[in-house]
């Protein structure tokens, strides 16, 4: 009678089970110890301390620096909007420069002003005595910008932002919003080569673009697994935030871009996305491939940096 008992106390045969094997393999006590290293480490120590990258990632960090230095000033000298995101925000927040593991960099932009930069920025790229990157990522329809890519691991992505009119705000706390925006991502996918005036037609139906915007999302047509929306107060007006030695734009929000990405406890230590770029199936680490392939990094550095005083 007692087994029973207990079979019933823990929810049923099928949960009493599962809790059988899950202490039986070791895992419960695995996850306990886990728990108690990263109690440890929120409690006792601060990440925002965390000692900055050395070697390698270093020089990887330094010159993609210069990267998003050199776009940030085209971008003022052009009038175009753009915010650092994803885990390069997270490094402004967190470590008020790179995240010490990290090894690219992310910024955004509207979509009005992303497609100006499609245009513009290889005519400024062309100019350059350097090896200048610009592609687009079939994975999430992003470009990625960098310098001599392939032979020093030097990359930033530029991702993009729709907007609409939402009528009833709350639609963009609750998920009503985002219902819509997956549908505009299904039909975009499954619509992959319908004329851009069709797209608009059916965007227009579904997120009233013709009267004044005020919500801002990521794209539909960006392929993500996961899609966020957020008021256009949460956006703009952007904010100023230490990242290195320079002052970059950020959300004017950025609390909420964060909370989205990565949870409440965005600014403890990480359960993972530790390990980046690199590094598996037989690719070297983004850090190391300047060293694999003999660049000479101080060199590059005063390219790069004549690069930028001429712009």
């Amino acid at each position: 009678m007692k087994i029973f008992g207990e079979i019933k106390r823990h929810g049923g045969l099928i949960k009493s089970l599962k809790l059988f094997f899950y202490v039986k393999s070791g895992k419960r006590k695995r996850d306990e110890e886990i728990k108690t290293i990263y109690y440890i480490l929120n409690n006792y120590t601060d990440i925002s301390n965390f000692p900055k990258a050395k070697g390698n990632l270093k020089e990887l960090q330094a010159n993609n620096l210069l990267l998003l230095k050199m776009f940030d000033k085209i971008a003022n000298r052009e009038g175009w909007t753009y915010w650092l995101d994803y885990g390069t925000l997270l490094g402004a927040i967190r470590h008020k420069g790179f995240i010490p593991w990290d090894d690219d960099m992310d910024i955004s932009m509207p979509r009005e002003d992303y497609e100006k930069m499609l245009v513009k920025l290889p005519e400024y790229f062309n100019k350059m005595d350097l090896k200048m990157t610009f592609s687009i990522n079939s994975g999430t329809n992003a470009v990625g910008i960098g310098i001599d890519h392939e032979h020093t691991g030097i990359f930033c992505d530029i991702f993009y932002y729709d907007s609409c009119y939402c009528e009833n705000s709350e639609d963009i706390n609750n998920g009503a919003l985002i219902n819509k925006v997956y549908k505009m991502h299904n039909y975009c996918l499954s619509h992959k080569k319908i004329s851009r005036e069709k797209t608009k037609t059916y965007f227009s139906k579904h997120f009233g673009v013709n009267t004044e915007k005020n919500v801002f999302f990521t794209s539909p047509e960006m392929y993500c697994r996961e899609l966020f929306a957020f008021s256009k107060k949460d956006l703009f007006p952007l904010n100023y935030m230490l990242f290195e030695d320079k002052e970059f734009p950020v959300p004017n929000n950025y609390a909420k871009f964060m909370e989205c990405y990565y949870g409440k406890n965005y600014m403890e230590y990480p359960h993972g996305g530790v390990c980046h770029h690199g590094g598996t199936g037989g690719r070297p680490p983004l850090a190391d491939w300047a060293t694999i392939n003999n660049v000479n990094i101080d060199e590059l550095k005063k390219k790069i940096q004549m690069e930028i005083d001429k712009i």
